[in-house]
């Protein structure tokens, strides 16, 4: 469960700080949460909403005049209370990363739905063992480009798994419910745009490998005239042995990454440069589990071949953190500086047809 929290903690900030770099709103967000349990196979009896507060920062990085891709970052408070003699209330507090997308019919009214991965910070009462929470949600959104009052209701999809005798057997199962109702404030706010939301022809793919035993996938999206948002892909192991018995086996090793490329014209050459952010996730059943953040400094040229095609060498010198979990042992974390390593030879495709 510890890994699941740290891969999904990581992951929401990792998606968040790439979209400030293609932003078209940053908003602040704040207002109440009305949260309870879902029961199933239970009668359930005494049990209320919790009223508690939340807060959180939105970036809006696709902002067309009738849709909208947005994530939020949020603090969030939520929980339930119920009616015995104590007045026993039950209080988890999360940091969400809440992905939506929005459609609006008019300009004024918005209507979304998304995904809620949330990650629990701490909690009242020891009474359940999980640790991380996904959901689905769904509101509606009300306002001007600067103002907006939104109500959305999120529903679990993980088992909370109470730490209760027989809860297991009888098939019991509670999982979270939360209504929210804010404010949104947007203090930066680009105009929606009106033509094509996917312009394929701002777009570059294209393939980079070190040793050509595993290749790591590439998708570039133009800025302006000499900056890129780059992306990264690689997937150097995916194995699941044991299908059929009790004792599955997994391993899985992959790498995301995202920078912003500037590009400086010499003829037919471009000179490639710029800061690179990756998370690599390694995990291996009963064995060990490792997360390695990094951040490097993009040197690099490319040759273009043909008017579409460009093939390019680049070196990415960095810092990388490792935290490494091996089983029945302490964590481990450390980190070092790799000033020279060995280069990527990349071959991209552009989409431009001009």
């Amino acid at each position: 469960m510890k890994e699941i929290k740290i891969v999904l903690l990581a992951l929401n900030f990792l998606i968040f700080s790439e979209q400030l770099y293609a932003q078209k709103e940053i908003s602040l967000s704040f207002g109440l949460n009305r949260s309870n349990l879902v029961w199933t196979n239970f009668e359930e009896s005494g049990w209320q909403y919790k009223t508690d507060y939340f807060v959180g920062l939105r970036n809006v990085f696709i902002n067309h005049h009738k849709v909208e891709l947005s994530s939020e970052i949020q603090f969030s408070n939520k929980g339930w209370s119920t009616e015995d003699s104590n007045g026993d209330k039950q209080t988890f507090k999360y940091i969400d990363g809440i992905h939506l997308l929005t459609y609006k019919p008019i300009e004024y009214v918005g209507f979304y739905g998304g995904l809620n991965t949330g990650v629990l910070l701490n909690k009242s009462k020891v009474i359940s063992d999980r640790t991380f929470d996904l959901g689905l949600l769904t509101g509606v959104s009300i306002g001007s480009n600067k103002i907006k009052i939104f109500a959305h209701y999120n529903y679990g999809l993980l088992n909370n798994e109470l730490n209760t005798p027989g809860i297991k057997e009888l098939g019991i199962k509670a999982l979270n419910s939360n209504f929210q109702l804010g404010v949104r404030y947007s203090f930066l706010n680009r105009k929606t745009e009106k033509k094509s939301l996917i312009n394929l022809n701002s777009y570059e793919i294209g393939i980079s490998s070190t040793n050509l035993k595993s290749f790591k996938a590439i998708l570039k999206k133009q800025m302006d005239d000499r900056k890129y948002l780059r992306y990264e892909l690689l997937f150097s192991e995916l194995n699941l042995n044991g299908i059929n018995t009790k004792e599955k086996e997994l391993s899985i090793n992959f790498q995301l990454g995202f920078g912003v490329e500037t590009r400086k014209q010499i003829q037919q050459i471009e000179i490639l440069s710029g800061l690179v952010y990756r998370l690599g996730v390694s995990y291996e059943s009963g064995q060990q589990f490792s997360v390695n953040p990094f951040v490097g400094y993009l040197i690099g040229v490319q040759y273009k071949i043909k008017s579409k095609l460009n093939f390019g060498m680049e070196l990415i010198p960095g810092i990388t953190v490792n935290y490494i979990n091996l089983r029945n042992s302490e964590s481990i974390i450390n980190s070092n500086f790799t000033f020279i390593n060995l280069p990527n030879f990349f071959i991209t495709y552009n989409f431009d047809n001009q």
